[in-house]
């Protein structure tokens, strides 16, 4: 089992964002696993590193929390209310990652599995 550090996992899922890459298995694969193995020579595949990032998920909250806090207050602000599928919800109950924090509700658009931001 590969050991790759909270801080790892957290520089290469903020790095994403600013790789350019539209797709974060591409990057993952493409990138980390291939161009940046010198940098993350434990990294473990795909599929593990996606059950991983629960671990760090509070660790990244809270650095969200703080760049919010930092950002300069215009007055103007967007809210992007679009669903993004992630899962069919009849394949709900196989999926690992925040198996513990997430939970499913029903809106007009129908079924849906979520994290609470509140």
């Amino acid at each position: 089992m590969p050991k790759i550090s909270e801080s790892e996992i957290l520089t290469i899922l903020i790095f994403y964002h600013y790789s350019g890459y539209k797709c974060f298995e591409y990057y993952y694969k493409a990138l980390v696993l291939n161009d940046l193995k010198t940098y993350f020579p434990t990294a473990p595949s795909y599929n593990y590193f996606i059950e991983l990032i629960e671990r760090v998920a509070l660790p990244m909250a809270i650095l969200a929390k703080l760049t919010c806090q930092q950002a300069e207050k215009t007055g103007i602000y967007y809210i992007d209310a679009k669903a993004l599928p992630v899962c069919d919800m009849l394949r709900a109950k196989q999926h690992k990652v925040f198996a513990q924090t997430a939970s499913k509700g029903k809106s007009s658009m129908g079924w849906f599995s979520a994290l609470s931001s509140t």
